[in-house]
């Protein structure tokens, strides 16, 4: 919990200092999230000060960090031209997959298809990881990759449905809201980063299916009968 606690804290700080306004919106998801699951839990004072840590953090902020926040919805107050160039891309990403929507360019190709689109060569990636996906892989692999997006999120989801009534298995209950909220978050965070072929999709994943069979062990005529 202390190794918990201080990446938290680690990536809380981290988000805020590097002025991320994808990662503020992660956050914000993930907040949102587990209050909801605080809530159903019963545990209104683990809410409550998760909501009073958000107060108490806002004044804290540094300076700038609001209007900065503020170009998620005005691209064009962004001085920096960080979400002007973002929004170029995705159009331009959007219009390779209009012309290629079956094939795609080809599996880590995004880069080298948009350079031939762009105003100007950037060797830069698509930062919108199903962007990424329908470009490389074309509407059939972002819809493969969409579908086991959900198939994770509703086996762990099923796994907390079945374990909520089980003293016994409290801990594979609580694992399977964590593991929601980490898709849920990798969900909001894939809108504005290259992170297709990354890890992180695929470890939680993995946990899902391990959740799914370790219920299911746990659940067994047998496991039951030596419990």
């Amino acid at each position: 919990r202390s190794v918990a606690a201080g990446a938290l804290i680690l990536s809380v700080t981290t988000v805020i200092i590097t002025f991320s306004r994808a990662g503020f919106l992660t956050l914000s998801a993930i907040a949102i999230l587990s209050m909801i699951f605080f809530v159903k839990r019963r545990a209104p004072a683990v809410a409550a000060t998760m909501v009073a840590a958000t107060l108490t953090i806002v004044p804290l902020l540094p300076s700038g960090y609001m209007e900065r926040l503020s170009t998620i919805t005005d691209f064009e107050a962004d001085p920096t031209g960080s979400a002007q160039g973002r929004w170029s891309d995705y159009r331009v990403a959007s219009r390779f997959v209009v012309a290629n929507p079956v094939l795609g360019a080809g599996i880590g190709q995004d880069i080298l298809a948009l350079d031939r689109l762009r105003a100007r060569v950037t060797w830069r990636s698509i930062h919108n990881a199903y962007l990424e996906y329908a470009v490389d892989l074309g509407l059939p692999g972002l819809l493969l990759f969409l579908w086991l997006l959900v198939a994770a999120f509703r086996s762990a989801r099923r796994v907390e449905n079945r374990t909520s009534t089980e003293p016994s298995l409290r801990d594979l209950c609580l694992l399977a809201s964590s593991v929601q909220i980490a898709l849920a978050a990798f969900a909001v965070a894939a809108f504005f980063h290259p992170i297709a072929y990354q890890f992180y999709f695929f470890c939680v994943a993995g946990l899902a299916v391990a959740l799914r069979n370790a219920c299911i062990a746990e659940l067994s005529p047998v496991s039951a009968g030596s419990r």
